[in-house]
């Protein structure tokens, strides 16, 4: 009986359960309860790609020499800063250095001709230009005036020969007569004698005759210069001038003889010898003087005939024009001083190559840093012999640091050259921010563990002294941002047959909702999405339905 009543009593518990299920059915039907919304709001949006990377150094150099030989000299050892050229190791070169500097004077002694043959080619190239050119009227005219001032030089030194005559003549006429009168007796109509006794019977004889000879070309001179004038032709003056030089010689032929007499006379006393010789020296330095001056009148006419006769040819030449025979062996001329240079400049750039070449060698005996930075390696040891090819030494830039790191397949769409990017290293926590940027994508793709990955390398902003090669480093690059625009939590975004929507709440009673596609732009970090189209500000949009 208890058994019953305990089954009956469990029976209506039961039912009562079912209707109370039943009513809330009821009352719902037709409805769902909404859990979460959001209102739809513009706001800023940034995109991210979070990545860990490896900070190294910009540049990471191992070098060798292309060539074997003996080390000479260290330039730095490890842990030394260097800079770009700096040398790190240098091999023996003496015998290098002296066939560079022997192929360095050849070629500038090259370079000295080729300047010679171009010079020379200026010059030839001046000369037919002139002579295709012809003789233009200033040309002419300035001819003219070389000649005309030629001929007037020429008619001034013949003006000059009367007055150098008689001035000559007068000297030696004071001389003769005057300076030596004491020195002989007797007249030119008798016979002229020795005032003194000589041992040189021949000099004597020689001076006693001279003397007369010598008035008779006086009295002959003194003639023709009084029949001489400034007016007389030009062929009378040329005659009197070789007249005066042959009397002048003369003369000096006798003085010599007189000389010779008083040098070996036996009865002067060496007071009358030593005056006679006083007169005597200075007729003969009288004399110098006046022939000097005919001579150099003569020269001077001779020399002045030969000008103005160059000049007259060359005045005629350019009234007459290039003569067409003329310019074709001027044009011959420049030809050949053209194949002059060729042969000059291609022999220059022989020697320069030879030169070039012993620098190149001498080059790879010198081991040096192409960049700033610190050692790292350094093998070598003065004496000994070392291997080309083989690493002896390296080098990284220790200023200048980059992050090598692997951006999944997912995400490298997103990333970009320039991007700005903030770095922690995990050697100073996350409240230390590095600025860097992305300085290269790699096009090929990088397999791991079955993921594939496409290496970036980031460049630091600024130089940073606590940078150290192999750091671990923390990057979150700023794909993309944009402001004020529409946005949505991305969990409100669903997916159906390839299409997006967002489920709008029903402002009339607030929980029944509508389906509304919609077209969504940028992804945020934040977790909300751009809604580009299908959605206005301020909509509800269900972001969890119980």
């Amino acid at each position: 009986m208890k058994a019953l009543f305990k089954n009956k009593k469990f029976l209506i518990g039961l039912g009562i359960v079912v209707v109370v299920v039943l009513l809330i059915i009821f009352a719902t039907r037709g409805k769902k309860a909404v859990s979460d919304t959001f209102t739809v709001k513009k706001d800023n949006l940034e995109q991210q790609v979070s990545i860990t990377g490896t900070v190294k150094p910009a540049e990471e150099l191992a070098l060798a020499f292309e060539v074997s030989g003996k080390v000479s000299r260290l330039g730095a050892a490890v842990n030394d800063h260097v800079l770009a050229g700096q040398t790190l190791v240098e091999l023996e070169h003496a015998d290098l250095t002296a066939q560079y500097n022997s192929a360095q004077a050849a070629m500038e002694s090259a370079e000295a001709q080729l300047a010679q043959y171009q010079a020379a080619l200026d010059s030839q190239n001046a000369k037919l230009l002139a002579l295709q050119r012809g003789s233009r009227p200033e040309d002419i005219a300035v001819k003219l005036a070389e000649l005309s001032k030629a001929q007037q030089d020429l008619e001034n030194y013949y003006q000059d020969t009367t007055d150098t005559l008689s001035d000559a003549f007068t000297k030696s006429d004071n001389g003769v007569r005057t300076q030596l009168s004491s020195l002989f007796s007797g007249s030119v109509s008798t016979t002229y004698n020795l005032t003194y006794i000589t041992a040189d019977y021949q000099a004597g004889l020689d001076a006693q005759n001279q003397r007369a000879d010598i008035e008779q070309k006086l009295l002959s001179w003194r003639q023709k210069l009084s029949a001489l004038s400034d007016l007389s032709p030009k062929s009378e003056l040329d005659a009197a001038l070789v007249d005066g030089r042959t009397t002048l010689s003369a003369i000096k032929t006798f003085y010599e003889r007189v000389n010779d007499t008083l040098q070996t006379s036996t009865n002067l006393t060496s007071t009358t010898r030593d005056t006679y010789l006083g007169y005597l020296y200075t007729a003969r330095n009288n004399l110098v003087t006046v022939l000097s001056a005919v001579n150099a009148l003569e020269q001077n006419i001779a020399s002045q005939k030969i000008y103005v006769d160059k000049i007259q040819k060359e005045y005629d030449l350019k009234l007459s024009g290039s003569d067409p025979q003329d310019i074709a062996s001027q044009e011959a001329v420049v030809r050949q001083a053209e194949a002059s240079v060729k042969s000059a400049a291609a022999q220059v750039k022989q020697y320069q190559a030879n030169r070039d070449s012993m620098g190149a060698k001498i080059a790879k005996t010198v081991l040096i840093s192409p960049i700033v930075g610190i050692v790292t390696k350094q093998d070598a040891k003065v004496g000994e012999i070392v291997a080309g090819n083989v690493e002896i030494a390296g080098v990284i830039s220790d200023t200048n640091f980059e992050i090598d790191a692997d951006v999944p397949e997912v995400d490298i769409a997103k990333v970009k050259l320039a991007d700005t990017a903030e770095v922690t290293l995990d050697a100073y926590g996350n409240d230390t921010i590095f600025p860097a940027h992305v300085a290269k994508i790699e096009p090929a793709e990088t397999v791991i563990s079955g993921v594939i990955y496409y290496k970036v390398t980031l460049v630091f902003e600024s130089v940073d002294e606590r940078l150290r090669s192999g750091m671990t480093a923390n990057v979150t690059i700023k794909t993309a941002r944009k402001e004020g625009v529409l946005v949505v939590p991305a969990r409100a975004v669903l997916e159906e047959a390839g299409a997006k929507y967002v489920r709008i709440v029903k402002k009339n009673d607030g929980v029944n909702y509508e389906k509304r596609e919609v077209t969504t732009g940028l992804s945020g970090t934040s977790g909300m999405v751009e809604i580009v189209s299908g959605l206005s500000e301020g909509d509800i949009v269900i972001t969890f339905l119980k």
